[in-house]
């Protein structure tokens, strides 16, 4: 009997959890073995250490200053790992806006500008015509600053003049009366997020009314979390303040779970939650990561959800908070929740710097009835794959016969020596299952490739 690793919720009619799988990512496989793989997350390598940490922002832009990377680290604005000045401590995160000459981000309500031409370079923006500001966006050639004010206002700057606001240049979010949370552009558009509505607006070219709102595409559906807000796959996605998380279209698209949703209504931070996003090997990743409770990643292209975690971190989360990509081909920049290390996403790593990478996936052997034999499971995996002067690197498993209440000790196998590559994973004498089925786990968290395929039950000996 062959059996695929199962989707997260194909398990629930026959009551069971949802399938895990932890540092992984789901790969559609039309050549075989099965119709899907579980690959490894991308580890990650320590790029560079701006300041004293933890991240509170990372900035870049392809056509904007050379690509070169910002950060807000501590309480300090980093451009690569050259000190630019003091922004306030704080542990609230940074957003940011660029023209190619100018920077502004806004962090602690203060809007802080980079402008290589001017003494000094960087500072606050001190204007009477300013509020305190919770986002920054450049739009039209035009910073536009998203304030604080409870009836969802903005300001704009004079054209490529971040600094240069006048007091009569406002406009406000008209549908509801609710105060804005954080603003994002997308393409001709750039969307208010307010607590209880979404609306777009757009540029209409008259300097004296040079923004409107767009007609008919509003949402009655607010924002929960500014950082949640994210340009992902030409679209917008954000935490909803129903604690669903949405993807922009016509109307707002769930695309949470029962698992992710619970994790969010368990949330007593709401407004803490955060989110990255980056392109590995054509998976476009939404990372959530919801503060007392995990991380989740999505992955855009397949609608599936993962367990991100990072090892030893109680609760099990993913470490990094902010992130920025460098275009549509990177490098992707991570900052981390707690030090000073920005890392980079790397194909062919399979530890966290020094730190191992644990990866974990489910399968379901549906039981109709009896009590059925299981005289061997064998794994299709990424074989051969060992260290040069190393043990063969291990997968173990597990198995559930009550539904995932109780579990057997962990087994182990081995993916075989390096260049081993007739090597085939498989456990022997594994007892009598029964009904609704046994539920497998396999985990490794041995710094090599690890691509889970298929699962044959009792096959013949390998």
């Amino acid at each position: 009997m062959q059996i695929e690793f199962t989707p997260r919720n194909a398990a629930r009619g026959y009551g069971l959890p949802d399938a895990r799988l932890v540092n992984m990512l789901v790969e559609a496989t039309p050549g075989g073995p099965g119709s899907s793989a579980r690959l490894s997350r991308p580890g990650l390598v320590s790029a560079l250490q701006p300041g004293a940490g933890p991240l509170r922002g990372l900035f870049s832009d392809a056509g904007n200053f050379g690509g070169q990377l910002f950060s807000v680290s501590g309480s300090s604005a980093y451009l690569g790992i050259s000190l630019l000045g003091s922004v306030g401590a704080g542990t609230d995160l940074a957003r940011s806006a660029a023209s190619t000459n100018q920077r502004v981000i806004v962090v602690g309500m203060n809007a802080y500008l980079y402008d290589p031409s001017v003494s000094p370079a960087f500072a606050q923006i001190v204007s009477p015509n300013l509020p305190p500001c919770v986002d920054v966006l450049y739009f039209d050639s035009t910073f536009v600053y998203l304030t604080a004010t409870t009836d969802g206002r903005f300001y704009y700057s004079l054209p490529d003049d971040a600094a240069n606001i006048d007091g009569l240049a406002f406009e406000a979010a008209e549908m509801k009366p609710d105060g804005l949370v954080g603003g994002l552009v997308v393409g001709d558009l750039f969307y208010l997020f307010g607590t209880a509505s979404v609306e777009p607006w757009f540029a209409t070219g008259d300097l004296n009314t040079p923004f409107e709102r767009e007609v008919g595409r509003a949402y009655n559906r607010g924002c929960a979390a500014r950082d949640t807000i994210r340009l992902v796959d030409n679209t917008a996605f954000w935490l909803g303040n129903d604690r669903v998380v949405y993807r922009a279209g016509v109307v707002p698209e769930r695309i949470s779970d029962h698992d992710v949703e619970g994790l969010l209504q368990a949330c007593t931070n709401i407004a803490g939650c955060t989110a990255i996003d980056f392109t590995f090997e054509g998976h476009p990743l939404y990372v959530l990561n919801v503060p007392g409770q995990g991380s989740r990643a999505y992955d855009v292209s397949l609608k599936e959800w993962a367990v991100w975690e990072s090892y030893g971190r109680t609760p099990a989360v993913f470490r990094g908070r902010v992130a920025t990509m460098l275009g549509d081909l990177g490098p992707v920049y991570i900052g981390d929740d707690t030090t000073n290390d920005v890392w980079t996403p790397t194909k062919g790593v399979f530890q966290d710097g020094a730190a191992p990478l644990v990866r974990e996936a489910t399968a379901f052997i549906p039981v109709p009835g009896g009590r059925p034999r299981c005289d061997r499971i064998a794994l299709s995996a990424a074989r051969g794959t060992g260290l040069n002067g190393q043990a063969p690197p291990v997968v173990e498993m597990a198995y559930s016969d009550d539904q995932s209440k109780t579990w057997s000790r962990w087994r182990q196998g081995t993916f075989g020596t390096i260049g081993e590559y007739d090597h085939k994973v498989y456990w022997n004498r594994l007892g009598r299952m029964k009904a609704p089925g046994r539920v497998l786990r396999f985990r490794t968290s041995d710094p090599v490739l690890a691509t889970f395929a298929d699962i044959q039950v009792n096959g013949g000996r390998p």
